[in-house]
């Protein structure tokens, strides 16, 4: 039998690394992981609301759009920051952790 290419693909695991980042800055995970109409992004804690990514690919794209909805979503839970962070998980599972912030007074 023949398997599609990806059917034996390692899986990341991208509550865990929402439940990582909300320990880390001790913030709150989002109900639902930010798909209800109330709680947008992935993690808040008390400055930001963090959308985190995590990707094996080589590269992450930032939409404008998308950043700006971000930020209207942070406004709205009690005047918060926007903030991504992006995990990149190379080739022999080593992690590469960014965060992109906006610059104070933007």
């Amino acid at each position: 039998m023949n398997f599609p290419p990806w059917a034996d693909r390692r899986r990341i695991d991208n509550k865990r690394d929402e439940l990582d980042w909300t320990r880390r800055t001790g913030g709150q995970q989002q109900p639902n992981s930010g798909r209800s109409w109330f709680r947008k992004a992935d993690v808040r804690d008390e400055d930001y609301l963090w959308d985190c990514k995590e990707t094996e690919r080589k590269s992450f794209t930032i939409v404008l759009s998308q950043w700006e909805k971000l930020t209207r979503q942070a406004r709205r839970e009690a005047g918060r920051l926007p903030g991504y962070k992006v995990t990149f998980v190379k080739d022999n599972g080593k992690r590469v952790e960014l965060i992109i912030i906006p610059i104070p007074g933007e």
